[in-house]
C-alpha cells in the first residue's frame, strides 16, 4: 500500500512551516484509526527514526 501525507493548508503552516522534518516530526499530532494501524507509525519511523511513543497520536 502506498502511503500519501495529506494535511490542510492551517495544519502544514501550523506544523510544518519550516518543512517536514525529524523535529517537527516530533511535535505535530497524529491520527491512527486503531492500533492496528500501523501506516502513520511507520513511515515516521522509516523516514525519521522516531517510535510512536515519541509524538502525539490520538
Amino acid at each position: 500500500m502506498r502511503y500519501q501525507l495529506v494535511a490542510s493548508p492551517d495544519f502544514q503552516q501550523r506544523w510544518f512551516a519550516k518543512g517536514l522534518n525529524r523535529s517537527a516530526a516530533r511535535k505535530a499530532p497524529v491520527f491512527a484509526y486503531s492500533r492496528k494501524d500501523t501506516l502513520q507509525s511507520d513511515f515516521v519511523q522509516s523516514r525519521f527514526g522516531l517510535h510512536a511513543d515519541a509524538y502525539p497520536t490520538h
